[in-house]
């Protein structure tokens, strides 16, 4: 693939996350935010698509990275993880596999149409997984540096009542 080509396509992913979040109606002050984890994600899926890793594996691995971001600028700006999920999910979304699927059990052709099918359903529950995966990471976290921040407190407080 040329360096035009993806430039192009880049910018086609940039500008369909960005009607796509503006249709849905996304805060204006959050919508570059979310925009840039949507390219991203179309970006890190090319390239891993151009290497000939596995599909399933290219959307479990741009699953990850795309989860891990929405993360990052939801507690950074303050916002739900969803907002930057979305349109980051957006690209990864297996639209051409359940075409195929429907168009060859319409054929009457059941083999190619369950397998791709089979495909649909792969790359979906690694999309869902590597979110589930994330969110679990993130949730853990979170909850270990809350632990940590009470017995400090604890601490704090247990010193305070030592010294009277």
């Amino acid at each position: 693939m040329s360096v035009a080509m993806l430039l192009i396509k880049a910018y086609a992913a940039f500008s369909s996350i960005i009607a796509f979040s503006i249709v849905f109606g996304m805060p204006k002050n959050l919508l570059k935010y979310a925009t840039i984890v949507g390219v991203v994600s179309w970006v890190i899926y090319s390239y891993l698509l151009y290497i000939e890793v596995d599909i399933v594996l290219q959307a479990f691995i741009t699953g990850l990275i795309v989860a891990c971001m929405s993360h990052i600028f939801a507690r950074v700006l303050k916002a739900p993880v969803t907002i930057f999920l979305v349109p980051g999910i957006l690209p990864l979304v297996p639209g051409g596999p359940i075409y195929r699927s429907v168009y060859y059990f319409i054929n009457d052709n059941s083999g190619l149409g369950n397998m791709y099918f089979t495909q649909t359903l792969q790359i979906a529950g690694a999309i869902a997984m590597s979110i589930f995966i994330m969110d679990s990471i993130f949730r853990q976290t979170r909850r270990y540096t809350k632990r940590q921040d009470y017995e400090e407190k604890k601490k704090r407080e247990d010193n305070v009542k030592g010294d009277y």
